[in-house]
């Protein structure tokens, strides 16, 4: 079956169940309609500056999962069999900032402490060296 049906039949918890130790995680900013700020998520887009509105739509109307959660999720299910690896890799669309997405303003060393402000909410380790 195709991946990307998969992750639009299953969450990330229930794709970790059947066996998926490994995925893209699309990188785009989100802006709902009464947010100030966009946030970053978890898009399934080939133009990361449209404001996920295709993943919506995908999603039932709902808006795509925060990263931070997605985070957390993948935390959650790789810390409950010990030893086991996941490998996930990080397509970053931040750059792709327009009016849409509400990014336009941002410069890159806002996005950059925006994203780093996730990896530290979620929980996961920093592995930035100083």
């Amino acid at each position: 079956m195709d991946g990307s049906i998969i992750n639009k039949m299953f969450d990330l918890k229930k794709q970790w169940e059947a066996g998926a130790r490994g995925g893209k995680i699309n990188l785009m900013w989100r802006k709902n309609l009464f947010q100030k700020e966009p946030y970053i998520a978890l898009c399934h887009e080939s133009d990361g500056g449209n404001n996920c509105g295709l993943s919506a739509l995908q999603c039932g109307g709902r808006s795509p999962k925060r990263l931070s959660i997605i985070f957390v999720i993948l935390l959650g299910c790789s810390s409950r069999i010990h030893g086991m690896w996941q490998l996930s890799f990080l397509k970053n669309y931040l750059d792709k900032k327009t009016e849409k997405n509400g990014a336009i303003h941002f410069t890159d060393n806002e996005v950059n402490e925006k994203l780093q402000a996730v990896i530290v909410e979620s929980g996961l380790p920093n592995m930035h060296s100083s």
